[in-house]
């Protein structure tokens, strides 16, 4: 079963293949979006949050969904990448310096998001350099700091020799090979082998802040104890769960369409990231139900109250339609009834990835629109005095200028180098993804 060539039929010219037609297109779809994110940013930058539909009572709105589904990827991505490293499973180990390079990139759109959120943005590096140490923020901070260069290190030595290879040949690519490599080119067996030794230290490292921020995060709302919604123990763990399930969609869709290799073309790396993916959706849904059933059952007004709206308010859809039924229950029913298909496994992988960013707004913002006062609503007359939300087309076009920088530094990150190289060398231009109905 064809499912895409990543090579075309004809050559433009004799040596140079032929464009990948779903590479084009895709790269028309990120120019469109690119250039309506900037029109939304530049919105922002002259009017600030004017044009923002959060107000004084409900002060985290899409941006801070966007930044946690990212800083979750990010998380996810590494775990993945420890595991497969950790655990030595071989056939998947060419998925490490993709996994990793996730991990990067996603987690620097993240950081955007948060500063473009910020009130005073040019503000930002008092964080750094002023830490209140007393403030989960500030050692999130540390642990982001700590994460990138652990990770940045990490995916160098995981990439030394093939950059080494590389750089022994001609063109651009290996001009920045020669340049990355900082003399280093010895390319045996023995020096693989130390250099990946080193990428498993490192990746024992990095767990500490991977995991810190991504349960982190889940803490930030879970310590709030003015919000019963949120005060919650489940969220730090539900964090994590979310993590893998959002990375290990992304990574199963570039596996499946990208990433260049005999993994992806006899189906078995898909295959192992997609029920990586589908076992962590349903370690989150067991998760959410303990969750619900003792937030709805419980003794707390308020903490039933939100679950409520959350089952039955004005955001019913977002959790019955686009979680449970179009991010859950049809992925999972996918994965029952295909469950050795590379290609029906890799678009259940999608749906789950993508209906976990319901779960992040559900996260965010039904905490927020109950008032914790009866009757503050009617109290004062003000535009920004509401608990009524839906972002507006400036929060959904900077949202998209967030993603479009995302997926602008993973391409040139895996342009400039050989995140597929062990794959290449065995099959340079591999035509389909094959897999069993």
């Amino acid at each position: 079963m064809a499912v895409a060539n990543h090579v075309g039929p004809r050559a433009l010219s004799p040596g140079l293949p032929r464009p990948n037609p779903w590479t084009l297109a895709l790269g028309v779809v990120w120019l469109a979006a690119f250039v309506a994110g900037l029109a939304g940013l530049a919105e922002r930058l002259s009017n600030g949050h004017q044009a923002a539909d959060y107000g004084s009572y409900l002060t985290w709105g899409l941006w801070v969904a966007v930044y946690q589904y990212l800083i979750e990827m990010a998380a996810g991505a590494f775990l993945i990448a420890a595991a497969i490293s950790l655990l030595r499973i071989r056939p998947m180990e060419r998925f490490v310096p993709a996994s990793l390079l996730l991990a990067i990139t996603s987690l620097l759109a993240g950081i955007l998001t948060v500063w473009v959120d910020l009130g005073r943005m040019e503000r930002f590096w008092r964080v750094i350099f002023y830490p209140n140490w007393s403030s989960i923020i500030a050692w999130v901070v540390v642990a982001y700091t700590a994460f990138l260069i652990v990770a940045a290190v990490a995916l160098w030595f995981s990439l030394r020799a093939p950059l080494a290879e590389r750089a022994s040949g001609h063109g651009w690519r290996a001009s920045v090979a020669k340049l990355l490599l900082f003399g280093r080119r010895d390319t045996s067996s023995a020096a693989r082998a130390r250099d990946m030794k080193v990428v498993r230290v490192l990746l024992v490292i990095g767990l500490l802040p991977a995991i810190g921020f991504s349960g982190g995060e889940g803490a930030l709302f879970g310590v709030v104890g003015s919000r019963a919604y949120w005060n919650s123990p489940i969220f730090p763990i539900a964090f994590l769960a979310s993590a893998i399930v959002t990375a290990g969609a992304v990574l199963t869709v570039l596996g499946a369409f990208f990433l260049p290799g005999r993994a992806r073309t006899n189906g078995h790396g898909v295959v192992f990231l997609a029920r990586l993916t589908l076992g962590a959706l349903l370690a989150l849904l067991v998760l959410e139900f303990a969750q619900y059933s003792v937030g709805l059952y419980g003794s707390i007004p308020a903490q039933q109250d939100a679950y409520e709206e959350i089952l039955q308010g004005r955001y019913w859809w977002n959790f019955w339609i686009l979680h449970l039924v179009g991010g859950a229950a049809i992925p999972l029913a996918i994965f029952a009834l295909r469950s050795a298909s590379p290609r029906w496994l890799t678009g259940a992988s999608f749906l789950a990835g993508a209906g976990m960013f319901s779960v992040r707004l559900n996260a965010v913002i039904p905490g927020q629109v109950l008032p914790q006062l009866e009757g503050i609503e009617r109290a004062f007359a003000d535009p920004r005095l509401t608990f009524d939300y839906f972002p507006s087309p400036m929060e959904w076009l900077v949202s998209l200028f967030v993603a479009s920088v995302g997926v602008l530094l993973f391409y040139a990150g895996y342009q400039l180098l050989p995140i597929g190289a062990p794959a290449e060398a065995e099959e340079p231009h591999p035509a389909a993804l094959q897999g069993g109905e």
